[in-house]
């Protein structure tokens, strides 16, 4: 998962915020950081992104793809969801650096009401964290739809949406935090220039089972013009050369496993989800595009 380019507060670098007035700056910042605008070798300061060795694959971190995806629930009835929406239920999921897939100190997760895409006022939520153990645990709302606002010291922020809501106690895939150099490196790789104004998709394909799975191709209703696909490939991201703005993916998502646009309008759009061996839709979720990078879940409906 990569191209956020929000940078947050580290010494000798810029300033990082959430909030709409200062995102412009802090996304011009990390478009220069490879020019010297933190410190990053104290000999040099000079950052070569061919260097970065980028994050392992899901099977070396022991978190294996099923041998083969279940998409027997496709094209029947949607089960209703239950009734009782009251309580909390339990959220774990593997919270990592990218480079290293080791959990970071200072970890940090916000549960927030989709209805404020701001997060002006985080749920209250308890949350497990501790500093060694790569999983995590947030208690969040029975029923309600809600997404994740995740951030550590010396990366950048994500933010995590659920494709609706949940009803029982679940095991998520991982989340890697990025650090700006890798970030930069990432975006260097493609030549893809990101526009400090606008957003970033990632998204990752769920089964009918909820297991994260490949062979995906996705679309989104953006008739700006300015979004550019990319999917990651054998764990680095790939485009069409020279990357090109469109709203459908064209490389199949493998066990990577995510795939998404670039320099995608703040704005609320639906993401749909296809089968690339016989272009089935299998599921498809709508969000509020937010500046910086939003991590999207698709899968079945009613299948949380």
């Amino acid at each position: 998962m990569a191209w956020l380019y929000l940078v947050p507060r580290a010494q000798n670098s810029c300033p990082f915020s959430l909030r709409s007035q200062q995102v412009r700056a802090a996304a011009t910042c990390v478009l220069v950081l490879a020019a010297g605008c933190s410190s990053l070798d104290p000999g040099t300061d000079v950052y070569v992104p061919s260097t970065v060795e980028i994050g392992g694959l899901p099977e070396e971190s022991g978190e294996l793809m099923p041998a083969g995806a279940d998409w027997s629930c496709l094209g029947q009835p949607e089960p209703l969801p239950p009734r009782d929406g009251e309580g909390t239920v339990r959220y774990t999921f593997p919270m990592v650096e990218w480079v290293t897939n080791r959990p970071l100190v200072g970890r940090e997760i916000k549960v927030c009401n989709r209805v404020f895409p701001e997060c002006p006022e985080p749920l209250e939520a308890a949350t497990t964290v501790v500093d060694d153990r790569r999983e995590v645990e947030v208690e969040i709302p029975r029923g309600q739809n809600v997404f994740l606002l995740l951030t550590a010291p010396g990366t950048v922020p994500t933010v995590l949406y659920f494709d609706g809501p949940l009803y029982d106690d679940q095991t998520g895939g991982r989340i890697q935090m990025l650090t700006p150099e890798v970030t930069v490196s990432l975006a260097t790789r493609l030549s893809i220039p990101l526009n400090p104004e606008q957003g970033v998709l990632a998204i990752r394909a769920h089964d009918c089972n909820g297991a994260i799975v490949s062979g995906a191709l996705y679309e989104i209703d953006d008739a700006s013009g300015s979004s550019i696909p990319y999917t990651f490939v054998n764990g680095l991201p790939d485009a069409a050369k020279p990357p090109a703005p469109s709203t459908i993916t064209s490389i199949v998502s493998d066990n990577s496993p995510w795939s998404g646009f670039v320099n995608v309008p703040i704005t609320s759009l639906t993401v749909r989800g296809f089968l690339a061996d016989d272009m089935r839709e299998f599921g498809a979720t709508t969000v509020q595009v937010l500046p910086g990078i939003n991590a999207i879940e698709v899968r079945p409906q009613n299948r949380l």
